[in-house]
């Protein structure tokens, strides 16, 4: 049996209040548009302000900040590293209400929980894909790549299986 222990938390005062140092949370969030009989997924190359991983391919990603559910990180991420806002997309076949993937073991994420959300879309065009809204640096490009073509990008943090492993799922 495993020995419990309290010796690693630690308590901060924030804003008047107690807040328990813990593990992070993060959440990332596959999204497939269907367009024109083909369907791609949403993509992003990591800038060079990112802390790794520089110049690789990944879905959209990012930690759950206070306060928020892992719906809304998934709707921000996705809104912050490539401009497309969920929400508004006229047709959302499945939505995010639920994570698809729960990892709490400490030891395959570097420590984080990891939520992972997915989300099919279909649409008469592609949305347009921008970088302004995230951090400088942190996205140096931004692709729906078509699924045929996930070969083509060398992707980090196994995300090119992450993919393919929710494209099963849903039946692609």
């Amino acid at each position: 049996m495993k020995k419990f222990n309290n010796t690693h938390n630690k308590v901060h005062i924030i804003d008047g209040k107690e807040v328990w140092e813990s593990r992070s949370v993060a959440v990332n969030c596959v999204v497939v548009a269907k367009f024109d009989g083909e369907l791609y997924v949403l993509i992003g190359q990591r800038g060079k302000g990112t802390p790794d991983a520089k110049g690789l391919w990944n879905i959209p990603s990012g930690y759950l900040d206070r306060d928020e559910d892992g719906t809304d990180a998934s709707y921000r991420e996705v809104w912050e590293e490539t401009g497309v806002y969920l929400p508004e997309q006229s047709i959302v076949v499945n939505n995010l209400v639920h994570p698809w993937f729960v990892n709490t073991h400490p030891s395959e994420n570097r420590q984080n929980i990891a939520l992972r959300y997915g989300c099919v879309i279909s649409c008469d065009k592609l949305p347009e894909l921008t970088n302004e809204n995230c951090e400088p640096d942190e996205v140096e490009d931004i692709v729906w790549c078509n699924i045929l073509d996930l070969d083509n990008y060398k992707f980090a943090f196994n995300h090119d299986i992450v993919i393919e492993k929710y494209l099963n799922l849903i039946g692609y």
